[in-house]
């Protein structure tokens, strides 16, 4: 993806049993990377790579290319 091609409606990409979306956050207006991962039986989700720069999200975001990438960083 590049900073052209992003919309509303192109900022997920599923990989596997994850969906990855670049978010804007309300609060701190970063932008970061959503991932959320269901196995059919559970959920779960977690967030990544907060930053002021969209096109540093976009990159993060591209070179994610497996699922649970960003649930394995969870603490």
């Amino acid at each position: 993806m590049t900073i052209n091609e992003f919309e509303t409606h192109n900022r997920d990409k599923r990989i596997g049993n994850s969906l990855y979306r670049i978010c804007k956050s309300m609060e701190t207006k970063k932008w970061y990377i959503l991932e959320l991962y269901s196995d059919e039986f559970n959920w779960v989700g977690y967030k990544a790579h907060f930053k002021d720069s969209l096109i540093e999200v976009i990159d993060a975001f591209n070179r994610i290319t497996t699922e649970k990438e960003i649930i394995s960083l969870r603490p």
